[in-house]
């Protein structure tokens, strides 16, 4: 249980924005979306941004049957700076689908109701403070889950069948404080990060009149501590 998200998003505008968009294909495909962007600025006093967004993607696929596919996802950042000196920062996503597919393991298009469907979110929070003009420190933290499975019913009766369901979760924190050379030729960086993923799986079947079940959970945990200096000191040459 292993990996790594990373969410992009497009800071807010002032004033505020609202766009959208809508495209449509062959084997009923389409695509919508609508945003809105903003922000507030306040002459000497705090700023904040934000972005909201919402879409949904979905076709009938290129098979004969059982071959359709959408998607919802709902993703907004918030962006606020009470003061020259701190910064802070949060990011949602959320993601739902569905897919349905028609073929067994040999690859032949037999299947008319097995489908695999899921659910991601995904948090993040940064904060960032200038001790002074050359020392900085920055916070960064972040969150995901994801749960989803499959499901494949019999497709006669007596036939064959499948479920499965698995939640994998992670989560981490990272501190890192600079010190910047007040003549931009070299940052010294420390920093410290703990991160942790946690999954449990579930099956159970059906197969040739025998059932079965299955049942997986796994955890880890990292925790690191690290140092570096950049330095640029030398025209056209840069340390690590």
């Amino acid at each position: 249980v292993a990996g790594v998200v990373s969410i992009f998003t497009r800071g807010g505008y002032t004033p505020q924005r609202i766009s959208g968009e809508a495209r449509g294909g062959t084997y009923h495909s389409g695509d919508a979306s609508v945003a809105l962007r903003g922000g507030i600025t306040f002459t000497g006093g705090p700023n904040a941004e934000y972005s909201l967004s919402v879409s949904r993607h979905q076709t009938d696929g290129s098979d004969s049957f059982n071959n359709q596919f959408d998607e919802n996802v709902v993703s907004g950042r918030a962006d606020f700076d009470p003061d020259p000196n701190n910064t802070f920062g949060l990011t949602v996503r959320y993601t739902d689908s569905r897919y349905h597919y028609p073929t067994n393991s040999g690859g032949s298009v037999v299947d008319r109701n097995a489908f695999s469907s899921g659910d991601l979110i995904v948090l993040g929070a940064a904060y960032g403070h200038a001790f002074s003009r050359i020392t900085t420190l920055t916070v960064n933290l972040a969150s995901d889950e994801t749960n989803g499975g499959t499901t494949d019913r019999p497709d006669t009766t007596g036939g064959d069948q499948y479920l499965s369901l698995d939640d994998i979760r992670r989560h981490s924190a990272e501190a890192r404080l600079n010190f910047r050379d007040p003549g931009g030729r070299g940052v010294l960086t420390f920093g410290a990060s703990l991160s942790a993923a946690d999954q449990g799986s579930q099956s159970q079947g059906l197969a040739s009149g025998y059932a079965y079940t299955s049942n997986f959970s796994a955890y880890r945990g990292n925790r690191a501590a690290y140092a570096q200096l950049l330095y640029s000191g030398v025209p056209g040459l840069t340390g690590v």
